[in-house]
């Protein structure tokens, strides 16, 4: 064998060097170029789907590969596959709509990933319609079949990640009823368009004291400086503590360019199943979730993870327009809230269950939470919840 091989490279080195064509002595072998990875397909394109025709909005549809959702698109339903994922490109809508019924349920079921990773100038939002509060069973029985909602199940994750901006600063000096222009303490990543609402200061004494927001929105922000497009409703005063302390009104940043809604005013939510795995979402808005007296539909649930939601991680998330609570962690463990924002609720704003059984929530860090614009349910003969910590 070793006289052939000789052989075989004498007969080589024989060979004309436009016969064999290699790199002369000493000179360094270029490495192979990788190949290239396909570019995911578009989810609006109709050559990525069987007949060329497009998901229709009657129909459930089934994601089980990669894909990029760069359009404003319409389905009755909606599941991503463990080997699926839908990546959110520009400006770009997912409405889930269970108008048709049958098979459009009006759940957007996530056992792959779901991307929202917006740029500064883009809005990625998913909307929920055509759903009936009516028709949810509630609790762990309808978790795998009420209409609606958005579910983290299985090996599925939910990658959302909006823009970073400052949830609530507070006032950097007392305000007055009618300024235009406010001064705050931290404005990063404000811009003009921002809604804002001062939350209320007045002295317990005044009748408004609970309700006296101001509402606006930004036209104009220099350094902490912010001019309004309105004139403040109410008077933001200066509050002096026991000790001489001041203490001045919360400015909260309602405006997020991730964005989880419904639309005319239908039920949805938002469930992390107990399947799942841990969770990070920041800087996302869920607006208008939580369909009113229906048990376990909140804005954000996670539904008794035990130790699997250890490592989840909420950071400046923002709840507003809820019928049914704000944030909930029910039996799961080692989640982390930060800046987190609970605004025109109706229920606890950031609750749990009190249990002591596999209900219990262990090892839960709240950093510098907002509960704010909170009102009683029907059977509270409280008159403001914010935390619900047992």
């Amino acid at each position: 064998r070793a006289a052939r091989c000789e052989e075989a490279r004498d007969a080589a080195a024989l060979l004309a060097p436009d016969t064999l064509a290699g790199p002369s002595v000493g000179a360094t072998v270029p490495p192979p170029t990788p190949l290239a990875e396909p570019a995911p397909a578009s989810f609006c394109d109709t050559a990525t789907w069987p007949a060329d025709r497009l998901p229709s909005p009657d129909r459930a549809t089934v994601v089980d590969t990669d894909l990029v959702l760069d359009c404003d698109m319409t389905v009755g339903a909606l599941r991503s596959e463990a080997a699926g994922s839908l990546t959110f490109v520009g400006d770009a809508e997912l409405t889930v709509d269970a108008t048709a019924g049958g098979e459009a349920t009006g759940r957007l079921e996530v056992l792959g990933t779901l991307t929202m990773r917006p740029s500064r100038d883009e809005l990625h939002m998913v909307s929920f319609a055509g759903l009936d509060a009516g028709e949810m069973v509630g609790g762990d029985d309808g978790m795998m079949t009420d209409p609606g909602g958005l579910h983290a199940m299985g090996p599925g994750r939910l990658d959302l990640d909006g823009v970073d901006r400052t949830a609530w600063p507070r006032l950097a000096a007392a305000a007055r009823q009618g300024d235009r222009t406010i001064v705050v303490e931290e404005t990063a990543g404000w811009e003009v368009g921002d809604r804002i609402t001062v939350a209320p200061s007045l002295p317990p004494g005044d009748v408004d004291f609970a309700t006296a927001y101001s509402d606006a929105v930004i036209v104009e922000v220099a350094d902490a400086v912010v001019t309004l497009d309105r004139p403040l409703a109410h008077d933001a005063p200066e509050i002096v503590g026991r000790g001489g302390e001041i203490h001045r009104a919360e400015v909260l940043n309602l405006t997020r360019n991730v964005v989880v809604r419904t639309v005319r005013g239908d039920p949805a939510y938002v469930t992390v199943h107990p399947t799942a795995s841990a969770q990070q979402l920041a800087a996302v808005a869920l607006i208008g979730l939580g369909p009113e007296g229906v048990v376990g539909r909140y804005p954000i649930h996670l539904h008794r993870m035990g130790d699997r939601s250890r490592g989840s991680t909420f950071d400046r998330l923002l709840v507003l327009d809820s019928d049914n609570r704000g944030t909930v962690a029910h039996g799961s463990h080692g989640t982390t809230w930060t800046d987190v924002v609970a605004h025109d609720i109706r229920g606890d704003a950031h609750w749990w269950d009190p249990g002591i059984d596999e209900n219990a929530s262990d090892d839960t860090t709240w950093h510098c939470g907002v509960a704010s614009r909170v009102q009683p349910d029907e059977d509270s003969r409280f008159r403001l919840a914010g935390f619900e910590l047992g």
